[in-house]
């Protein structure tokens, strides 16, 4: 966790706040399980909106340049440091980038300070751009 300076709040008379507002910034485990199914799987890319109490954060790409990704029936992690906290993680949001669709089984969002979050499609939706 890192803590980054930003900018001095307003009191009610338009005065500067006694104490600065920080950024709290994290490193998130993101997971996510293909279904085991012909045609589940993609190489297309995704991206992830984290959504927690207190704000939400954005992913980069859940790809690896040298990795297949989003195999059928395969487990994939990744680790995206210097993210916003959320502080509790409540739902996410996840952004197909391409035509090919993919079916996502569960999402587990991991991170130091706070439980460890499961979120699963029990209907087995896919995701795509089309």
């Amino acid at each position: 966790m890192y803590m980054v300076p930003g900018s001095l709040p307003a009191t009610r008379r338009g005065r500067p706040g006694w104490n600065s507002v920080y950024r709290v910034l994290k490193t998130y485990f993101i997971t996510t399980k293909v279904l085991d199914k012909d045609s589940a799987g993609t190489d297309n890319h995704m991206r992830m909106i984290i959504h927690g109490a207190s704000s939400t954060t954005r992913t980069g790409f859940l790809s690896y340049e040298d990795i297949n990704t989003f195999r059928r029936g395969a487990q994939d992690t990744f680790i995206f440091p210097d993210l916003q906290s959320v502080h509790d993680v409540k739902c996410v949001t996840l952004l197909a980038g391409g035509g090919d669709k993919v079916i996502i089984e569960w999402v587990k969002v991991v991170s130091s300070t706070q439980q460890t979050k499961t979120f699963h499609n029990p209907n087995k939706t896919g995701l795509s751009t089309e």
